[in-house]
């Protein structure tokens, strides 16, 4: 699922894909205004951009969660954010999903800077 923003005709979109042993998490900016995207950091758990794997451990479901090396990232009008992240570890076990989130702060057609907040998830 994948829930845009409308600014005037244009938007801010999130994608994820695996390619092999890799997994693509892309957010797109089509505002024109610059983006900032923000990270979950330790004063902030659940509150910022992630992605989570959901998988079968033996008897169990786990999850871990895959996050960016940068707190903060911004991302200029028309331009994409790519982050790569190697899942390779996760391919010897019964992989059940990969959820995203996109968090960051955006500009509306009057200027004024808003949160937003975008969903992704990949079934497997």
């Amino acid at each position: 699922m994948c829930f845009f923003f409308p600014l005037r005709g244009q938007n801010v979109s999130l994608d994820i894909k695996v390619d092999g042993d890799v997994l693509v998490y892309e957010v797109e900016n089509g505002t024109p205004y610059y983006l900032m995207l923000f990270y979950t950091g330790e004063m902030n758990p659940g509150g910022g951009s992630y992605c989570l794997v959901n998988y079968e451990y033996g008897n169990s479901r786990r999850s871990d969660f895959l996050e960016a090396d940068k707190r903060a990232i911004r991302i200029e009008p028309g331009e994409k954010y790519i982050r790569k992240f190697d899942i390779s570890e996760y391919m010897n076990y019964k992989v059940i999903d990969i959820s995203a989130t996109a968090a960051m702060a955006v500009k509306d057609e009057s200027g004024r800077t808003k949160p937003l907040k975008l969903r992704k998830s990949i079934s497997f």
